[in-house]
């Protein structure tokens, strides 16, 4: 643990998650390319039973959203770009966000692309024309507006497949949270069975590379994993 002033309130740490969320993968893999794991304590939050929308879990977090990161003077930081953030300090700063300001801009800068221009748009497909999370929590459905978002994305995809050609990873000459972001926009995909990287084979050649590292396999497990169990008992995005 470190030693610095302040930074007891972070020595544990409670992660409010969902196994089967792209967005709360984000934060799994950061966490164990940092191993922080330690630090951390789970609790799983049923969006399927609604329990992100109780009184309860907004006085945490209005948005209703997950993950949430609640330290142990209950300061609730929700958000995966500030979550990322403040952990990647708690390891001196830079492994996952830059080290030089030139790299934090460029990092933060592909990493907001790549969730307004795919993650979210896909996300709102997957709410609004498709089941989702069922009718007792996905109250408006919109399935042309959710079309036009699916394109959205998907013009997304071939905007990095682009640059990707020449890349190893995505934003920088090392695995930032840019790539960890673009693998959880990818997963968004798979929840209704489709594989947005099919015909971008530079897209296809950086996943691959990303599937070697132990941490994303790790969230792809859980991701799957959770994802078969809904399935068994209910339908679950199709």
């Amino acid at each position: 643990m470190s030693s610095q002033p302040g930074m007891d309130e972070f020595s544990s740490m409670t992660l409010y998650s969902f196994n089967a969320g792209p967005y709360p993968a984000r934060v799994s893999i950061v966490i164990e390319e940092l191993n922080l794991g330690d630090r951390i304590n789970y609790i799983f939050v049923d969006l399927l039973k609604g329990e992100h929308k109780t009184p309860a879990f907004k006085a945490m977090n209005y948005s209703g959203t997950l993950p949430v990161l609640r330290l142990q003077d209950d300061t609730c930081i929700s958000e995966c770009v500030v979550i990322t953030q403040l952990l990647d300090g708690l390891r001196g700063g830079g492994q996952l966000t830059g080290k030089t300001l030139k790299e934090q801009a460029v990092i933060h800068m592909t990493t907001r692309r790549i969730e307004h221009e795919i993650l979210n748009p896909a996300n709102t497909y997957f709410h609004i024309a498709t089941p989702g999370l069922g009718p007792a929590i996905e109250k408006y459905q919109n399935k042309e507006h959710g079309q036009h978002e699916l394109e959205r994305a998907l013009l997304g995809i071939c905007h990095f497949n682009d640059i990707l050609a020449d890349r190893e990873y995505i934003a920088a000459d090392f695995f930032s949270m840019a790539d960890i972001c673009f693998i959880a926009a990818l997963m968004v995909f798979q929840i209704w069975e489709q594989d947005a990287s099919e015909g971008y084979p530079h897209v296809i050649a950086w996943h691959k590379r990303m599937l070697e590292r132990p941490s994303v396999q790790t969230a792809y497990q859980l991701f799957t994993d959770a994802r078969s169990k809904r399935r068994a008992t209910q339908s679950y995005g199709k």
